[in-house]
């Protein structure tokens, strides 16, 4: 889509309620395909965000706590770290090949979320 001549940068905001069924729904469905919920929720995070932007390359950058090593157990800080999780939408993908896709990079970026943020971006 063409760009203002000028960005604004302003944002909205859209307030709606989810049903708790709906919950409900998702963790069985993750269930059946044998993903987090996660992964089922990134996904469709990612289907929406191809569908709207027309982009079949996203990269999305997901919080991780960088509380799995015993030596930080103990100390108060903030020990948060970013992972991108990137994603290739295809024209032949059904919703299904593209959470297996999108599960299993999500768990190979997980392996790595050890590497700081700053450093991904340098390189």
């Amino acid at each position: 889509r063409p760009r203002p001549a000028a960005q604004s940068y302003d944002g909205d905001h859209v307030l709606f309620t989810l049903e708790p069924e709906l919950g409900d729904r998702v963790a069985e469905a993750s269930r059946r395909h044998d993903v987090t919920v996660y992964a089922w929720l990134l996904t469709t995070f990612l289907t929406t965000l191809h569908k709207y932007s027309g982009q079949r390359d996203l990269v999305v950058g997901t919080p991780v706590a960088g509380r799995h090593h015993p030596d930080v157990d103990r100390l108060v800080g903030f020990f948060v770290n970013t992972v991108p999780v990137r994603s290739r939408h295809r024209d032949h993908d059904t919703f299904e090949d593209f959470l297996r896709r999108v599960s299993a990079t999500c768990l190979g970026a997980l392996d790595h979320q050890d590497v700081p943020f700053e450093q991904i971006v340098q390189r």
